[in-house]
């Protein structure tokens, strides 16, 4: 019915899986396609990329389609969509979440995951989730690469999900399709990490560490760092030059707005802590780029799974304060990347979930492009609170490898 170029998609005939179906309104669109709802159907919508950027994805979206994780919190590709007419490929089909009171992963935890206004054991709750999903990609052999906050929504009842899953780096068997945009404030000092799975693997460990310090420190970064000899340039400078300010580094202390050492003592039980140097210490940071020996190896998402699961304190137990629904991951998708048990998700709800969403570039239905304009506020040492992302600074911006010199300030 319609054509196949850009912007005219809606009202097309197009072919899934030898079924046609119509193409209705368009929901969003990005620089690599755009995302419509489906004629007579709620549950599920289409990707259909922009013209140039169809041959470069059709082997990687079949390979995908092959090679699913089988979470249902991760919005994978479904089902190849062709042109009825000619048979051209077009882009996928994907399940449908309706996403309107979802916040990315730095807005949810800004403003539900404070240590006045939660549990212990929530906060705990939604990093475990995390690990749970990232450990699902990984035992299915691909890697995240661009861990970008806006790719990890989570709902109101605190329920985490990953969007923008055809920027990963996928494999099929021997054959890899990487993928070149990573995100500086989560990313290790090598970046992504390479073109091979085993490096983005790594590199996945260092961002999932970052990820889950915020969920669990108020938003800080690990990298937040005041005295002598600290960086108070843009996150990525921070994140590079900083020493970790919960170990004794001369010249490095926490800034004063962020939880004091004490404090981080108090709530962050002992495995905890020795993950997170195991993460952030300049043998856990610099491990890929100095070729630290294995011992210093970063935690991988079964281990923070299996340590954000004791979460007792005084005071603090699992009982207390939030409710929760327990979930069993699917067996191909959640199997632990060293023993292949499977893992058991918690999901609770918080006690406040009023927050309206902001538009910091959240694709609420499917994944955006690869090099979508997340963008993030340069922070200085006397910062009152961790600052949200804002679309006027192009320091922290998603950046390929290719492009990342162009980036930077």
């Amino acid at each position: 019915m319609g054509s196949s170029n850009e912007g005219t998609h809606t009202g097309m005939d197009v072919s899934v899986e030898g079924t046609t179906l119509t193409v209705s309104d368009k929901i969003d669109s990005g620089n690599e396609g755009a995302i419509y709802k489906i004629k007579n159907t709620e549950d599920e919508v289409f990707k259909i990329f922009n013209d140039k950027k169809r041959s470069d994805k059709k082997r990687k979206i079949t390979a995908m389609i092959a090679n699913d994780p089988n979470h249902p919190a991760i919005i994978w590709p479904q089902a190849v969509v062709k042109d009825a007419n000619t048979g051209a490929f077009l882009g996928y089909q994907m399940k449908y979440k309706d996403l309107d009171t979802a916040q990315n992963a730095f807005e949810y935890t800004m403003t539900q995951l404070s240590w006045d206004s939660t549990e212990k054991s929530h906060r705990y709750t939604v990093a475990k989730n995390l690990a749970i999903m990232v450990s699902a990609i990984h035992n299915e052999g691909h890697a995240i690469g661009d861990f970008n906050h806006d790719n990890i929504l989570i709902d109101n009842n605190g329920q985490i999900t990953l969007i923008d899953c055809d920027g990963f780096h996928i494999t099929d068997g021997d054959i890899e399709f990487p993928d070149d945009t990573y995100y500086p404030r989560y990313a290790p000092p090598e970046g992504r990490g390479g073109n091979t799975i085993s490096n983005v693997k790594e590199a996945d460990r260092f961002c999932l560490g970052v990820h889950i310090f915020q969920f669990l420190m108020e938003g800080f970064h690990p990298y937040h760092a005041k005295g002598p000899n600290a960086e108070n340039g843009n996150m990525e400078d921070k994140l590079k030059n900083n020493k970790f300010p919960y170990v004794d580094y001369e010249g490095y202390n926490p800034i004063d707005s962020a939880p004091s050492v004490d404090d981080y003592e108090k709530k962050m039980t002992d495995e905890i802590q020795s993950l997170f140097r195991r993460c952030f210490t300049e043998s856990g940071k610099h491990k890929a780029t100095e070729n630290i020996a294995t011992e210093t190896n970063r935690p991988n998402p079964k281990e923070w799974e299996e340590a954000l699961s004791n979460f007792r304190e005084t005071g603090d137990s699992p009982e207390e304060g939030t409710s929760g629904v327990k979930v069993v991951t699917p067996n191909s998708g959640s199997q632990d990347e060293s023993s292949g048990e499977e893992s058991e998700v918690s999901i609770v709800t918080p006690e406040s979930a009023g927050n309206t969403k902001e538009d910091a570039g959240i694709d609420v239905v499917t994944p955006n492009s690869s090099g979508a304009n997340s963008q993030e506020q340069e922070d200085d040492e006397d910062e009152i609170t961790p600052v949200m992302p804002e679309d006027d600074d192009d320091e922290n911006k998603p950046m390929s490898t290719e492009n990342k010199e162009d980036n930077k300030n």
